[in-house]
C-alpha cells in the first residue's frame, strides 16, 4: 500500500514535499512543546476522500463520490450517506424529508436506497419506524414511487409515504392514532388516513374500506373490487402487484382472471386473494386449508371480506408467515431469523423482494447473508447496523461497504484490502 505520512504537531504551518511514492506534510510547530504522530492514511485515494467517518466533516466516508455526496450520517447535514444520489437526496434525516435513507439513524432515516433520495424504506429503529407490519400502523415501506414523496412517516405531513399524490395525501402515521395504516389496528385506524374513510387500506374493514387509498375509490387495492381495479393501482390495470416489476398477467390480486396471479409465480389456479373458491387460495401452492395469511388458521384466509379476526399482517412468530406457499420456517416479517424472509414463493434462502435474484436479500435486520436493497447483487448489502463485513451502501461492490461508525478496521470504502484500512498511531 502506497502510504502518505502526516506527521501532526499541535499548531503550526505546513510545508509538503513530494517523494517517489508518498506525500510528505510537515506542520511547522510554532512552540517548542508539541506532540507528534504519525497517522497512516488510506493512500490509495486522494486526500480529499479518506474513509474514516470519525474524522472531521471534510473528511466524509463513501469517499468515491463528490463531497456533497458522502455516506456516514454521523456528520452534519451536509454530509449524508446514501452517496449514490445526488447531494440534495443524501440520507440523514435530519434533513427535509426528501432526503433520508437508512435506519442506523432516528426515525426519520429509512433505507431503500434504490429510488431516489427522498424515498426510504427501512428500520432497525425503535418501534414507530419500522418496515414491516409488525409495528404500529404508521411506519410503512412502499418506495417505488419519485423523489418527493417520501416513505417513513416520521417526518412532517407533508412527506408521507404514498406518494403519487400531492402533498396533503402522504400515506404514514405523523398523523392522528386515527389515521394510522397497519391493519394491527383496529377499524377505526386506517392507512391512508388523509383521505375519506371509505378509502382506507387495511382488510381488518368492510370491503368499502380499500388500500391505495390516495386513488379514487373504484381504484382500491383489496380485492373485494372488480378486476380492474388490482393493487398498485397507481399504474394501469395490466400492471399490478409486485411492484408493477412483472408482466400484466401476474397481478397480485386474485379478483383477477386466473392467467393473473399473485407471486405470478404460480399457475392460474393459485390467486391469492381469498374471496375466490377454495381452489383459488392466496399462495395456494398450499392446501385449501391454508389460505394467504399463514399466521392465523387455515379457515382465516387473508383478504377482509372475512371478520376482523382474520387479518393479515404478520404480527405473529415464526410459523405463521404471510406468503404462505413456503414451509413454516420461511417467513414472510423480516424481524425473524434469516430463514424466514418474506417473499416466499422462493426458497427459505431466498428473501423479501423475491422478483428479484436470490443473493439480492431485503430486510436489513438479518444477518449480513440477508441484505436488503434486492435490486443490487447479493453482495451489495444495505442496512449498516450490521457488522463490517456486512455493510450498506449497495451500489458499490460487496467489499465496498458502509457504516463508518464501526471500528476502523470494518471502514466503509472497502475498495482497500484489510491492510490498508488502519490508522497507526505514535
Amino acid at each position: 500500500m502506497k502510504t502518505a505520512l502526516l506527521y501532526i504537531l499541535n499548531h503550526g504551518d505546513t510545508d509538503t514535499a513530494h517523494y517517489e511514492d508518498s506525500t510528505y506534510i510537515h506542520i511547522k510547530p510554532w512552540r517548542s512543546r508539541h506532540t507528534e504522530r504519525h497517522i497512516t492514511l488510506n493512500a490509495t485515494l486522494p486526500w480529499s476522500e479518506q474513509q474514516n467517518a470519525t474524522l472531521p466533516g471534510s473528511e466524509q466516508l463513501n469517499a468515491t463520490l463528490p463531497g456533497s455526496e458522502q455516506q456516514n450520517a454521523t456528520l452534519p447535514g451536509s454530509e449524508q450517506q446514501n452517496a449514490t444520489l445526488a447531494g440534495s437526496e443524501q440520507q440523514n434525516a435530519t434533513l427535509p424529508g426528501s432526503e433520508q435513507l437508512n435506519a442506523t439513524l432516528p426515525g426519520s432515516e429509512q433505507q431503500n436506497a434504490t429510488l431516489p433520495g427522498s424515498e426510504q424504506q427501512n428500520a432497525t429503529l425503535a418501534g414507530s419506524e419500522q418496515q414491516n407490519a409488525t409495528l404500529p400502523g404508521s411506519e410503512q415501506q412502499n418506495a417505488t414511487l419519485a423523489g418527493s414523496e417520501q416513505q417513513n412517516a416520521t417526518l412532517a405531513g407533508s412527506e408521507q409515504q404514498n406518494a403519487t399524490l400531492p402533498g396533503s395525501e402522504q400515506q404514514n402515521a405523523t398523523l392522528p392514532r386515527s389515521e394510522q395504516q397497519n391493519a394491527t389496528l383496529p377499524g377505526s385506524e386506517q392507512q391512508n388516513a388523509t383521505l375519506p374513510g371509505s378509502e382506507q387500506q387495511n382488510a381488518t374493514l368492510p370491503g368499502s374500506e380499500q388500500q391505495n387509498a390516495t386513488l379514487p375509490g373504484s381504484e382500491q387495492q383489496n380485492a373485494t373490487l372488480p378486476g380492474s381495479e388490482q393493487q398498485n393501482a397507481t399504474l394501469p390495470g395490466s400492471e399490478q402487484q409486485n411492484n408493477a416489476t412483472l408482466p400484466g398477467s401476474e397481478q397480485q390480486n386474485a379478483t383477477l382472471a386466473g392467467s393473473e396471479q399473485q407471486n405470478a409465480t404460480l399457475a392460474g389456479s393459485e390467486q391469492q386473494n381469498a374471496t375466490l373458491p377454495g381452489s383459488e387460495q392466496q399462495n395456494a401452492t398450499l392446501p385449501r386449508s391454508e389460505q394467504q395469511n399463514a399466521t392465523l388458521p387455515g379457515s382465516e384466509q387473508q383478504n377482509a371480506t372475512l371478520p376482523g379476526s382474520e387479518q393479515q399482517n404478520a404480527t405473529l412468530p415464526g410459523s405463521e408467515q404471510q406468503n404462505a406457499t413456503l414451509p413454516g420456517s420461511e417467513q414472510q416479517n423480516a424481524t425473524l431469523p434469516g430463514s424466514e424472509q418474506q417473499n416466499a414463493t422462493l426458497p427459505g434462502s431466498e428473501q423479501q423482494n423475491a422478483t428479484i435474484p436470490w443473493s439480492e436479500q431485503q430486510n436489513a435486520t438479518l444477518l449480513g447473508s440477508e441484505q436488503q436493497n434486492a435490486t443490487l447483487p447479493g453482495s451489495e448489502q444495505q442496512n449498516a447496523t450490521l457488522l463490517g463485513s456486512e455493510q450498506q451502501n449497495a451500489t458499490l461492490p460487496g467489499s465496498e461497504q458502509q457504516n463508518a461508525t464501526l471500528p476502523g478496521s470494518e471502514q466503509q470504502n472497502a475498495t482497500l484490502s484489510g491492510t490498508e484500512r488502519h490508522i497507526t498511531l505514535v
